[in-house]
């Protein structure tokens, strides 16, 4: 690849930062416990390296749950939270459909991410929590059903979190 492609790759993925950036930084604030700061964000080389650690997980069959959007604050939930903790105590990388553009985000744990996020959230209804040793992952998928009424999936897989 010459110089001047390399030029331009580069321009476009600044310009795409500059452009999500405030968008970004408030999807994050709506899905954790803290409020994060953009230099807390990890590189784009950094993020592609992390994306790429966790492939194996993408081919791995998932245990799926479904309830009610806003089960996510019951008790019986936290409860299912804290089991999860339990069972894998590593940092937590939030992804969502702009990770790739702005660089992700590193939670403590688990336990710091905002299970009580708004359904508006972002507006492609998805988020990902991955286990920063990548042996396990949980994919939070919210949308309408054709009741019209607001469901949760979670997709949870690897060695701690989908058995």
């Amino acid at each position: 690849m010459t110089n001047q492609k390399l030029i331009m790759i580069e321009k476009g993925k600044n310009i795409a930062y500059r452009r999500n950036i405030g968008k970004y930084l408030q999807e994050l604030k709506n899905f954790c416990k803290n409020v994060p700061i953009e230099n807390e964000l990890l590189s784009l080389d950094e993020t592609q390296n992390i994306r790429n650690c966790s492939k194996a997980l993408d081919t791995v069959v998932a245990r799926r749950l479904r309830m009610d959007f806003h089960e996510k604050i019951s008790d019986k939930f936290l409860d299912f939270v804290e089991s999860l903790y339990k069972k894998n105590r590593s940092n937590i990388f939030i992804w969502t459909p702009l990770t790739a553009i702005c660089g992700a985000y590193k939670l403590d744990s688990i336990l710091d991410f905002n299970f009580g996020f708004e359904f508006d959230s972002n507006p492609e209804g998805i988020v990902v929590l991955l286990a920063s040793n990548f042996t396990d992952k949980i994919t939070l998928d919210f949308s309408v059903d054709r009741a019209g009424k607001k469901i949760l999936d979670i997709d949870l897989v690897g060695d701690n979190w989908g058995k």
